[in-house]
């Protein structure tokens, strides 16, 4: 099905069509939209499309698209006059010819609010809006095929009380109604940037396109492919690709920016060779710098999160990204199944960066992780191709922060918190 935008004038012009076509795959399955939002940043107007109602059709004048064509359209949705101080919010709708009408009422996040059918004779019938804990609410009116979607700035927000549109009756066509500013089309001309942000479930990922003619959009869900619109950033003069797991867009590199202090150990004295100087600075495996460019640094806590304590904080990550939390690290475990598999959906596979038997290893998520070891508190290195750990923006003490641990000898992906000064791996995470 279509939902066809016309605007302007000479309807007898030379007409280009544009269509822009959305689907999507979990894990390479196709698999049907519960609903899909378009943002157009250039104009700034957004519009949701409800299953299986997945194309919008743009006709435009002329071969440079100057002008967009209005064609005459008796099935309409509009939003209706309403006296002063009135907090009912009246909405019109014609209809040609009798039949079924689906009536969908949406968040601005594309959540459904709520549907229904009804079946209605030829004419025009007017609905009252009323109850409802969101501000603004998309209605969606569909009838043999065709969709109309309007936005409505809803004047009476009630927290916790169903929003819910009333049936009023039919009426004879108001000739002096008129749209309201937040009312009416989705504008869009060829070359317009677009947020598409596809909802499948309790999933959901943004893509982006600049479309100056017809084109089809997968929306991807699921994990191991790179995050829509970014598969590799430069960050420090290297290289990280990105990968993406369900709603989250991780680095799938360890991070290794920074200049490399050596760490000398101290006996019974947990204590840091980095310094709050405004340089970043990190540890490499036995103060070997090889051991940075394959497994990435190790960093203590603090020099990670650049000496503050927000979980969440960009801290030494690109701009863009940050230091994930310990509630991003569990939505990233309970994707994968739980504690105990996720180790093994995140770790490299084989016996280069890991030791035997490197238990339950498939790194079907792509992340990719590997067994970096660690820097002691004392100052000492240990453990590599046999751990992996990966710090959270969390603290749990003064002297003791969250993480997460990997090793080679089950499938697991542990919480754990210790001293801030041990050296351990970090992923960042883009931001929402």
């Amino acid at each position: 099905m279509l939902l066809v935008l016309f605007a302007g004038s000479q309807l007898f012009a030379q007409k280009s069509l544009v269509k822009l076509t959305f689907t999507a795959d979990l894990n390479s399955q196709h698999v049907d939209l519960d609903s899909i939002r378009i943002h157009n940043i250039s104009q700034n107007c957004d519009t949701v499309l409800f299953w299986p109602d997945t194309t919008l059709s743009f006709v435009f004048s002329g071969v440079g698209f100057d002008e967009p064509i209005a064609l005459p359209e008796e099935f309409t949705v509009k939003l209706l006059p309403t006296a002063g101080g009135e907090q009912d919010v009246r909405i019109g709708l014609n209809l040609p010819e009798r039949g079924d009408v689906s009536f969908r009422l949406a968040n601005l996040k594309g959540s459904l609010l709520g549907s229904f059918k009804e079946y209605h004779e030829s004419g025009f019938h007017t609905f009252i809006l009323r109850g409802g804990g969101e501000r603004i609410v998309l209605l969606s009116v569909i009838w043999k095929g065709q969709v109309r979607t309007i936005k409505i700035a809803n004047p009476a927000v009630q927290s916790g009380v169903v929003c819910q549109l009333h049936y009023v009756g039919s009426a004879a066509l108001l000739e002096h109604s008129k749209f309201l500013a937040l009312t009416s089309s989705f504008g869009f001309f060829p070359g317009d940037s677009l947020k598409i942000t596809g909802y499948e479930g309790m999933l959901h990922t943004t893509i982006w396109g600049k479309p100056s003619v017809s084109t089809d959009y997968t929306i991807p869900f699921g994990m191991n492919f790179p995050c829509p619109g970014l598969p590799s950033f430069t960050y420090g003069g290297q290289v990280y690709n990105t990968v993406q797991i369900g709603n989250q867009c991780w680095m799938k590199e360890n991070l290794n920016i920074g200049t490399m202090v050596a760490s000398f150990y101290i006996n019974n004295s947990s204590h840091s060779e980095c310094t709050d100087n405004n340089i970043i600075e990190k540890y490499c495996y036995q103060n070997q710098q090889s051991n940075c460019a394959l497994y990435g640094g190790l960093y203590d806590w603090n020099e990670m999160m650049q000496y503050v304590t927000i979980p969440g904080v960009q801290g030494i990550c690109a701009d863009g990204w940050h230091i994930p939390a310990d509630a991003e690290w569990q939505i990233l475990v309970d994707y994968l199944g739980g504690s105990t598999v996720a180790g093994g959906l995140l770790k490299e596979t084989g016996f280069t960066t890991w030791f035997a038997p490197n238990t339950g290893a498939t790194n079907e998520s792509g992340f990719s992780a590997l067994g970096a070891g660690h820097r002691f508190h004392y100052g000492h290195f240990g453990d590599i191709n046999s751990y992996a750990e990966f710090w959270s923006s969390n603290e749990f003490s003064g002297w003791a922060s969250s993480f997460r641990f990997l090793r080679n000898t089950n499938a697991n992906m542990d919480p754990y918190d210790y001293f801030k000064t041990y050296g351990f791996s970090v992923r960042c995470v883009l931001n929402d």
